[in-house]
Formats: C-alpha cells, structure tokens, sequence
C-alpha cells in the first residue's frame, strides 16, 4: 500500500509590499503588508533597520509625526513554519507637496519617492521636438560655449537630458525647441495638464528651448506669468508670485537677464508659498546654496543659469514650512556613477554640466 503523499508546505510569499507613506508633521501613517503561507504567519515591524516594540501585526500605525520621523525607512519581517522574508523598505515623507502637484519637480511623487533607475540621455537640437511616457529630467545646464556664437537658427545649439524608467504614474515627459521669437506664443500654447520644468534661452543666436511634464489624471495648471526682468528684481518679483499662491517652475539666466515661468493650480487656491532665491557665480556654489535652501524647508522649483553668468536658484516653500528637506549632490563623470541619487528616492532638481564637459553635478532633493 503506498502511503499518502505529504500535504505540501504553503510557500512564504509578500503579495503585496508596504508601500511609501507622506503626511503632515503631526499626523500618523499607516504601513501595510499582505502575506501568504502556513499559519501561524507573524510579524515585525523595524523602523531603521531596528525592531519596534509591539509592531506585530500586518499594518502598523505610528504615533504623531515628529520631525526627526522626516525620510525615516520602515519594513517588516514575516515569519511562517517555513522561514522568514523581510519586505522592500518604504519611506515616510513628512510635508510631501499636494498629490498631483506638478510644479515641485516630482519631489516626493509617486515617480520618484521609492527611486527610479538610469534610463538614458538624449541630445535636442534647435527645431525638435520628443516626448516620453517616463520621469525625465530638466535640461542640463551647460556652459554658455555650448551654442554657436553667431545666429544659427536650425541647429547651432544642443540640449541635453535624461530620462528615468518610472513605476506607471501616468506622467509623459517632453522637450520641444525653436526660435526665440517664438517664446512667447509657443509657452501659452502648453495644455492645462502641463507645467514647464525647465527653459533655456539662448539670445545670442535666437533659440530657445524647454521641457515639460504633463500627468493623465491632473489639470488645472495655467502659465500666470512668463516675463525678462533684471536680476536686481527677480527676488522681490519671485516673493510677490509665491504671495498669490503661485510657483516658479522654470527660470533662465543668460546674458544680463532673468526670464521665468510661474505656475498657479485650481486645486491649490489659497496657499501662500514663501520664495527664497539663491544666487551661485560659480558651479562650485551651487550645490551648497541648494543644500542651505533645503535645510530651510524650501524645494528648488527652478534653476537657470551657465558657467559664464553663473547660477539662479528658486526655492519655494509652504509658509512657516521651515522643516529641513533631505538633499544630495553627486558630482560623476558619467550618469551611472550617480545610482545612488537615483535609487534613494531623491527627485532630480537640476543637472549641470562642468565647463570642461567631464563631469555632471546632479542636485536631488526630498
């Protein structure tokens, strides 16, 4: 008589990971799991790489946010009769920007908070135009040389991005050039799904060019200004454009003159955005007047500039929002080299090209 074969051992299996929590400072957040195995399954819940104390159910709440909580990282471990699997670790983001909201350079959104990976980079030359359904980055900033130094129009210059293969997010990325004349009728023309991420004007030759992002789900966007002003008074301009609820999605700087772009959103009527501008003469300055902005609360909206006038930088904080915002430079000769940025949940604020060419100086914030 041949004996009944065993009853299989149910495999231990995470279906469904926890998954990247944003709140306000002061209200709790909620991280789930759903596991499937031979019973008894249990858990444990670690903030940090360290256990906590009576988390050991398949969700765990936490008390009233801290700011210290800010960037904190949570997993948990489950263990059955047949072992134990411990899940991808999530973030918990404290004054993430309103869901949806296009004009804070991805930072804290579904596309970039739980990393995203090096996809490629791509050249656009005057007169193009490209779109991609993935995160893609602002222009490079690049050395004023980069152009041609007499008019051109038709391809004296290039611009250089990259884009990110993204969890599905429903974003499209795009990047359109042409001739300066243009500008200003070209801008207008922008849905109300999309807000302009970055600019750069190139007066000398009569180009410009500029990138966008766009979401399947989100409206309401509308270009409130798009106006040349003098550096001189670009930093009351910038306060009175947060004032009303506004925000400075993309500024350039070449030349003596600052243009720049400002953002209001139908579902963020009453807000009052504070603006503080940084300005850097020198590349070697900008990644700590970005990193000073963030430790004050502010996320760089914007950045324009070369390595000839030097260096503009927008940032735009909720009022009284002073809770300092992790930020990174990696400075790399090739994009590969900056992983790390990539897969720790920063947003790429700006790229900027030294002026010899051989490195790249990434700005990520969260």
């Amino acid at each position: 008589m041949v004996a009944p074969a065993p009853t299989p051992t149910p495999q231990l299996a995470i279906t469904t990971q926890p998954s990247t929590q944003a709140v306000r400072l002061g209200q709790t957040a909620t991280f789930s799991v759903v596991a499937t195995g031979s019973t008894p399954i249990s858990y444990q819940w670690n903030e940090n790489g360290s256990p906590i104390s009576g988390a050991t159910d398949a969700s765990y709440t936490t008390p009233p946010t801290v700011a210290a909580d800010n960037d904190s990282v949570f997993d948990v471990t489950v263990t059955t009769p047949a072992g134990s699997v411990t899940s991808a670790s999530r973030r918990l983001l404290l004054n993430p920007p309103q869901n949806g909201d296009l004009r804070f350079q991805q930072v804290d959104a579904v596309s970039t908070r739980d990393g995203y990976v090096a996809h490629f980079g791509e050249n656009l030359s005057t007169g193009l135009a490209m779109s991609f359904g993935d995160y893609g980055s602002p222009f490079h900033l690049t050395p004023s040389t980069t152009c041609g130094a007499a008019p051109d129009p038709g391809g004296a210059c290039g611009w250089f991005f990259s884009v990110f293969a993204t969890p599905s997010s429903g974003l499209t990325t795009s990047y359109q050039s042409g001739l300066l004349p243009n500008l200003q009728n070209d801008l207008p023309a922008v849905s109300f799904d999309t807000v302009v991420t970055s600019v750069d004007l190139e007066p000398a030759i009569g180009d410009y060019a500029a990138s966008v992002i766009k979401s399947s789900g989100v409206g309401g966007f509308f270009p409130v200004t798009t106006q040349f002003v003098l550096p001189s008074d670009f930093p009351t301009i910038a306060s009175q454009q947060g004032a009303i609820g506004h925000v400075i999605t993309a500024v350039a700087f070449d030349a003596g003159q600052v243009f720049y772009i400002s953002y209001g959103w139908q579902n963020d009527p009453s807000t009052v955005y504070e603006v503080q501008v940084a300005s850097s003469a020198t590349l070697d300055n900008v990644p700590a007047d970005a990193e000073q902005l963030a430790q004050s609360g502010y996320i760089v909206t914007a950045i324009g500039g070369n390595t000839t006038d030097g260096f503009l930088l927008v940032g735009t904080r909720v009022q009284g929002d002073t809770m300092p915002r992790p930020f990174k430079a990696v400075t790399a000769a090739t994009q590969d080299q900056a992983a790390l940025l990539f897969k720790q949940g920063y947003a790429l604020v700006a790229a900027i090209n030294s002026a010899d060419g051989t490195t790249i100086t990434w700005l990520g914030e969260k």
